[in-house]
C-alpha cells in the first residue's frame, strides 16, 4: 500500500508534510500521482526517485521526482 512505502527509511509518501516535484521542478501531489496505484521506487541521488505506477501486474506509469530537503 502507499501508505506504507518508505523513502530512506524515515519518511512515508503519505506523509503532508513530504513535497514531491517533478524533475522540471513543478510541485504535485501524491494523492494525484499515485492514488489508487501501488509503485515501486528507485534511487538515482540525494532526493531523486524514479517511481514505477503499477495497476496490478501492469506498469500504467512512472513519474521521476525530487523530494525537496
Amino acid at each position: 500500500e502507499v501508505g506504507e512505502v518508505r523513502i530512506e527509511g524515515t519518511q512515508s509518501l503519505s506523509d503532508p508534510n513530504i513535497q514531491l516535484y517533478l524533475i522540471d521542478g513543478s510541485p504535485v501531489q501524491p494523492t494525484t500521482i499515485f492514488h489508487g496505484k501501488a509503485f515501486n521506487c528507485t534511487y538515482f541521488q540525494k532526493g531523486i526517485y524514479l517511481f514505477i505506477l503499477r495497476d496490478g501486474e501492469q506498469i500504467v506509469g512512472s513519474e521521476i521526482v525530487v523530494i525537496k530537503e
